[in-house]
C-alpha cells in the first residue's frame, strides 16, 4: 500500500511541476503524397490527416511534440487512383521557434522536423486489396507554422 501511495503521490508531483511546460491540441488537414517507383511523378494523391498532439516545452525556443494521427497516403496519376493506403502514424517532432516582425506585429515561426513511424491499416489499388511484406513505414516530416495573435498557418 505504501508503494502505491508513494507512486501516485510522485506522479501527481511530477505532473504538477511540469504541467506548465505541457500543451496539446488536435489537428485536421490534407496532405499530398506520392509513392517512389510508381512511374508517376508529383504529389497528385490528396489524403486526409486527423490527429492530436502533446507538446513539452524544453525551453522558450524549443519543444518536443509527439503526435498520433490517421493518414491517407498513396499515389495517383492522370488516369486515376493507383494506390490508396490508410495509416496510423506516430510522428515525434522537434519544434524550434524564431521570432520575426511581420506587419508591425511580432510573430513566431515554428520550424518542426522529426521521424515518423506508420502502421499500415489497409491498402488498395485499382484491382482491390493489396498486401505488403512490411506493415511498418519509416519516414521523416518537416514543416513550419506561422504563429501570432489568434491566427496560425501550418505547412508540413
Amino acid at each position: 500500500m505504501k508503494k502505491l501511495t508513494l507512486t501516485v503521490f510522485s506522479l501527481f508531483i511530477l505532473c504538477t511541476l511540469s504541467a506548465q511546460n505541457l500543451g496539446g491540441g488536435l489537428h485536421i488537414g490534407l496532405n499530398g503524397t506520392q509513392v517512389d517507383g510508381d512511374n508517376s511523378a508529383g504529389f497528385k494523391r490528396a489524403g486526409l490527416v486527423l490527429g492530436g498532439f502533446v507538446s513539452y516545452a524544453v525551453s522558450e525556443k524549443f519543444e518536443v511534440q509527439p503526435e498520433l494521427q490517421f493518414e491517407q497516403l498513396g499515389s495517383a496519376n492522370d488516369g486515376g487512383l493507383i494506390v490508396k493506403m490508410n495509416y496510423i502514424s506516430l510522428p515525434v517532432m522537434a519544434n524550434f521557434y524564431i521570432p520575426i516582425e511581420l506587419f508591425g506585429e511580432t510573430r513566431d515561426i515554428q520550424f518542426n522536423i522529426g521521424p515518423v513511424v506508420g502502421l499500415l491499416l489497409s491498402a488498395k489499388d485499382q484491382g482491390g486489396e493489396i498486401t505488403f511484406l512490411d506493415n511498418l513505414d519509416y519516414r521523416a516530416m518537416a514543416g513550419f507554422t506561422l504563429r501570432g495573435g489568434n491566427t496560425g498557418f501550418s505547412m508540413r
